[in-house]
């Protein structure tokens, strides 16, 4: 598939340089990002918190890649609105940080919006993110194919960027034709977690679009390297919503090394630029972010939920165990994953009472898909992943994107200043 392979060569040579972690920071830490900035006062003193972000330059001119020497070339060249206010430019020798991944997708920054089915990841978030440059996510799980419908047109309404459509297997096999949805709206991506993808990644590819494949273990990337897929999602256990046994730092190198040249992306214990540096350090061309996302203005989960996600800590965010209990394994290759979220009285309730959960588990499904669909999930199982700890603000999603940037050019940079 041409998307697929115009990347492969870049990725080989990512690899290649990124063989130990301390050499790959060494790497990525030369990619620091210089900039300039036109006085507006209108965006105060932090140049990064200013909306979309034009990248420039050539790492050899001080001209842009359109051959003008002008910001405004330099804008249009990138598909930009060149009358923007300000633009970031390169200095010479510099690169800008930008991986193989930003390649395959079309996009500028090596951040993906993970996918959380209706739980915040609606046309409004996911067109905030691929706007402001990464890459935004429908969540399509646990939605009526008619309200997929709607949400794909809206999202179509609102950004003309590349962005995901995102599935989970067991919810594809109750409802097939939600796949097939995704697919005529014309995503650049489709995603699936929790289950081996079969062959939707060659229906996916048949249709012209790329395929990610979200796993938890080293077993599960091989299998979905197997099935062709164009990008593997590793996350660990420290993620929200369904998740494994491994912690992202040991998962992302053996993942990795087991299935290169094909790009990994790391996910779980990932909510500022810190870990995006981090990540790239253990191999990944880039990250799948999902609970500091939630904490966005453009979430469409209850503000009670945003506001929990800043108050709680990272101990808060525990695994609902009783949750195989209420809701049995659907099988079908499943992965054998559990839901982490915020304690709740509900999770409280029944995290040490299984039997009984099992026994009431009719019941039990009836309160929660009620609390889903009038949007109280918080009062229940609020998905939320440990780098609640980390989040103290709501934001808007562009600021998020722009700011993990900054963070992590700084926090490589600081991995330069030590050699």
């Amino acid at each position: 598939m041409r998307a697929r392979a115009s990347g492969r060569g870049r990725v080989v040579e990512s690899h290649r340089i990124a063989r130990s972690a301390f050499a790959s920071a060494l790497a990525f830490a030369a990619l620091a990002v210089a900039w300039s900035v036109r006085d507006d006062s209108r965006f105060g003193n932090d140049p990064w918190l200013k909306h979309d972000v034009q990248y420039c330059g050539d790492s050899n001119t001080a001209s842009s890649p359109a051959g003008e020497g002008s910001a405004s070339a330099c804008g249009a060249a990138f598909g930009h609105n060149a009358t923007e206010d300000w633009f970031i430019w390169l200095t010479e020798g510099a690169r800008m940080l930008r991986t193989s991944l930003c390649d395959l997708l079309g996009i500028d920054h090596p951040i993906i919006q993970a996918g959380m089915g209706p739980f915040g990841s609606g046309a409004e978030l996911a067109a905030a993110v691929s706007n402001a440059g990464a890459i935004g996510t429908l969540g399509g799980a646990a939605r009526p194919v008619e309200g997929l419908r709607q949400q794909l047109v809206a999202l179509g309404e609102l950004t003309d960027r590349p962005f995901i459509v995102n599935f989970t297997q067991p919810w594809l096999q109750q409802n097939p034709e939600a796949f097939d949805v995704a697919l005529e709206a014309g995503p650049r991506v489709i995603s699936l977690a929790l289950g081996d993808p079969g062959e939707l990644v060659n229906r996916a590819h048949d249709a012209g679009v790329l395929f990610v494949q979200q796993v938890h273990t080293v077993g599960q990337a091989n299998l979905a390297a197997e099935r062709g897929v164009d990008v593997v999602v590793a996350q660990g256990t420290e993620a929200g919503g369904f998740t494994g046994t491994v912690a992202m730092a040991a998962l992302v190198p053996q993942v990795v090394d087991a299935i290169s040249p094909i790009p990994v992306v790391a996910a779980g214990g990932i909510a500022d630029g810190r870990g995006l540096a981090a990540a790239l350090a253990l191999g990944a061309q880039g990250v799948n972010v999902g609970t500091r996302f939630l904490a966005s203005v453009e979430a469409s989960v209850a503000e009670p939920w945003k506001k929990a996600i800043v108050a709680a800590k990272s101990e808060d965010a525990v695994k609902v165990a009783v949750w195989d209990d209420i809701f049995p394994k659907p099988g079908g290759a499943a992965f054998d994953v559990v839901p982490r979220a915020l304690l709740t009285p509900f999770v409280e309730k029944w995290q040490h009472r299984p039997v009984e959960a099992a026994k009431e588990a009719e019941q039990i499904q009836g309160e929660i898909w009620a609390g889903i669909q009038t949007e109280r999930m918080e009062e229940f199982v609020p998905f939320t992943g440990q780098t609640a700890g980390l989040i103290d603000d709501i934001l808007p999603a562009a600021e998020i994107v722009l700011r993990m940037i900054r963070e992590a050019d700084e926090s490589l940079q600081r991995v330069r200043d030590l050699t």
